[in-house]
């Protein structure tokens, strides 16, 4: 076997070198012009194409772009996936619970690929506040966090002393640990509790301004000091008026500094049907009308919402001023939809909306968006007859009688090929995208109950034309003006 040698000489040697490390960034004299592939970094290093790369992409984020998600109710498949008791959780619920660690991936990724310098959570971070999901929620966020992205959270009616945390093992449902308010700030510290410019004392309510002149006010509007003692989570929500003098405060106190003011919270501020309060009052803050008023006269151009699972925008006219209610979708409810706000140069907010079309999960035979919207209209007309007899419970009857008048009313044909239980979810799904339209086969078959001999057929009547019937603005894809 014969051994070949190559000889260099030194001086092509170190040429050879110094063109790859100039080529690749490694070195480079002060001043120079940047490396072809390469940007200039904190102190005026230089990062090469193989160096980096988050702080490159930092470079490239537009601060003034805010991406928003609501509800993502997440569930770690640890915590059981199968089983009898699993399954009777999931009759009981329209969210995909076992997607859930898929959908909240995806969401991720997109962010990630995204431009937008900042991301709004608005509650429901968790299934039931279990720890082990908060957790992983902030495992997911720090990923956004270390792309040079700023978070924020704020809880929902589901996170925080839940008595519902579990986990499901065959026909065995196992309490698991929860978390108190002071857990959930330090789990989510760096999340807005970390960087706030004010902390309310008597809430986990804070106040930020992610770019400068953009003062976001996040307010806690969940009660859950007596979840444990009562067992279970409260939907409802109210401002204490402690907080809520605080909040009217620091929104006076960002006006008087000339800056924009935006707000989040978990429950809605208004009603997104004309009869919202009427048959879902808990997914309204109390008070709603004079904290609208009062948030409005403070400065507060619009706030970020979430809880009803709905995408929809609706607005109020105080004085010469509006205050926009933005609510976002769940992402564990069809049609999974996130949104995508820029703030522009001359102070409006460009809102469009984005969906998750895909996910890393088995559903079979269907696309990911099929998939979703089967499992939610199934869903609710298998929910349809608990809806209508807490309903009917109103009009004096027992639970047991008013769950065998409901089961028999939701198999009642409103058409040839519709029973009322499938019009209710037809007209909850068409809410739940937005911008909704009664069709001309839906409209005459809605009046018809409308104008029913029976008062409870036509309350109901008068409730699906409600949430049928799109209040203005637009949902989905929109420019608000914001106030000087």
């Amino acid at each position: 076997m014969k051994l070949i040698v190559f000889i260099f000489k030194p001086r092509w040697l170190i040429g050879l070198f110094l063109v790859l490390v100039m080529g690749l960034g490694i070195f480079s004299p002060a001043g120079s012009v940047n490396p072809v592939g390469a940007t200039r970094g904190p102190n005026n290093t230089i990062w090469g194409r193989f160096g980096c790369a988050r702080e490159q992409q930092r470079h490239k984020l537009n601060y003034k772009k805010i991406i928003i998600f609501s509800d993502p109710h997440y569930y770690t498949p640890e915590l059981g996936t199968t089983g009898a008791a699993f399954e009777e959780y999931l009759a009981g619920d329209r969210k995909l619970l076992a997607e859930s660690n898929a959908i909240l991936r995806k969401t991720i990724n997109q962010i990630k690929a995204s431009d937008a310098g900042i991301v709004l959570i608005s509650g429901d971070l968790t299934k039931d506040g279990e720890l082990v999901n908060h957790l992983k929620v902030a495992s997911y966020l720090k990923e956004l966090e270390d792309s040079g992205r700023k978070v924020y959270v704020i809880n929902g009616n589901h996170d925080i002393n839940n008595p519902h945390a579990f986990k499901f093992e065959g026909a065995r449902v196992i309490p698991v640990e929860n978390v108190s308010p002071e857990q959930f700030k330090e789990i989510y510290k760096d999340f807005g509790y970390a960087e706030a410019l004010a902390v309310d004392t008597n809430s986990l309510s804070y106040v930020v301004e992610p770019v400068q002149g953009l003062r976001l006010i996040v307010m806690d509007s969940a009660i859950y000091d007596r979840n444990h003692t009562v067992g279970r989570p409260k939907t409802k929500s109210a401002f204490s008026e402690a907080t809520l003098n605080w909040i009217i405060g620091q929104i006076k106190k960002a006006k008087a500094q000339g800056k924009i003011v935006l707000g989040m919270m978990h429950h809605g501020l208004m009603d997104h049907f004309s009869v919202q309060r009427r048959f879902f009052a808990q997914y309204v803050i109390k008070d709603a009308d004079r904290i609208a008023v009062d948030l409005a006269d403070a400065g507060m151009a619009a706030v970020f919402t979430g809880h009803f699972h709905a995408q929809d925008i609706t607005a109020q006219q105080i004085g010469n001023k509006y205050i926009y209610d933005v609510e976002t979708g769940s992402l564990v409810t069809y049609p999974n939809p996130y949104r995508i706000i820029e703030l522009t140069a001359d102070n409006k907010l460009r809102i469009k909306t984005s969906r998750i079309e895909e996910i890393d999960y088995d559903t079979g035979s269907l696309k990911f968006p099929v998939y979703a919207k089967k499992y939610l209209t199934d869903g609710l007309r298998d929910l349809a007859p608990h809806f209508l007899a807490r309903i009917i419970m109103g009009q004096g009857l027992t639970e047991e009688e008013a769950a065998e008048q409901a089961a028999l009313i939701v198999r009642q044909k409103v058409s040839p090929f519709m029973t009322l239980g499938d019009l209710l979810a037809t007209i909850m799904v068409a809410h739940y995208q937005g911008d909704e339209v009664l069709d001309e086969e839906l409209l005459p078959v809605i009046q018809r109950l409308v104008a029913s001999e029976s008062p409870l057929l036509g309350m109901l009547g008068e409730g699906l034309l409600s949430l049928g019937t799109d209040l203005e603005p637009a949902d989905n894809d929109i420019i608000i003006p914001l106030q000087p």
